[in-house]
């Protein structure tokens, strides 16, 4: 995912550079404006499924706990917090060791695409 995150990025900063370039025709800009936005989509929907699924793996565990756990015997009362502990962990996709994917992520990465196409557009 890192790999991917990085080659999207390069490609949505390249795009918009030739989309902004002289001596483009009208059908071209709009073939690569619905390329820059089908990356840009492609790139949210695994940002924002990161996002849902951190989520909800942070409010698994109250699920547990809003039962009537403790009306049952000590037997399940123990296999209840031993469940609860394990369930207390997050789950998140990440890109590598570098970053978790989320909403915060594609922010900063749509923000990096733009500031290299800031610099890199400089005449």
């Amino acid at each position: 995912m890192f790999i991917y995150i990085i080659i999207c990025s390069l490609m949505i900063c390249a795009s918009a550079i030739q989309l902004t370039m002289d001596g483009t025709t009208k059908m071209q800009q709009i073939w690569i404006a619905e390329y820059i936005g089908a990356l840009i989509v492609q790139l949210f929907i695994y940002c924002w499924h990161s996002n849902e699924v951190l989520v909800m793996s942070c409010t698994v565990e109250g699920g547990l706990y809003k039962s009537s756990w403790w009306r049952r015997g000590v037997r399940v009362r123990r296999c209840i917090i031993m469940l609860g502990a394990h369930l207390n962990r997050r789950v998140v996709f990440s890109a590598g060791p570098f970053t978790n994917l989320n909403i915060s992520t594609f922010i900063a990465i749509l923000k990096g695409s733009y500031s290299y196409y800031a610099i890199l557009n400089k005449n």
